[in-house]
């Protein structure tokens, strides 16, 4: 069973949506319930309390944003690669521990102005 909604999204994303609707054959409410599924399935592994790991990337206009973060962190952060790419910062964290410190680090990430995706290597507790 479907379920309809009305969502509002920037004028420039619905053009790249219906772009890539086009070019993939794959209709705009797929792609969109696609990429709501992915989203979800990386968030909620964070709302549930439990030992996990995963890869926390982050990507930060600028540089040096993360460095109090890493060291605020690195209880959990198992390995971490940075890297320079023109005046931006890429980072990978590779964490494992409890989700609630995971997810405040991923909080972190978002506060200091940087973009960031964790992507959860295992099975979701039910």
């Amino acid at each position: 069973m479907k379920k309809r909604f009305g969502v509002s999204i920037e004028e420039s994303l619905a053009k790249t949506l219906e772009v890539l609707s086009n070019q993939t054959g794959v209709n705009r409410s797929r792609l969109i319930e696609e990429a709501i599924k992915g989203y979800l399935e990386d968030h909620s592994h964070l709302l549930v309390p439990h030992d996990c790991k995963g890869i926390l990337v982050a990507h930060c206009p600028g540089t040096g944003q993360l460095t109090e973060v890493t060291e605020e962190y690195r209880d959990i952060i198992v390995a971490w690669l940075h890297a320079h790419l023109n005046d931006e910062c890429m980072e990978a964290f590779f964490v494992e521990g409890a989700s609630t410190k995971i997810r405040g680090l991923y909080s972190e990430i978002l506060r200091k102005g940087c973009r960031g995706r964790y992507i959860p290597v295992g099975n979701i507790p039910s």
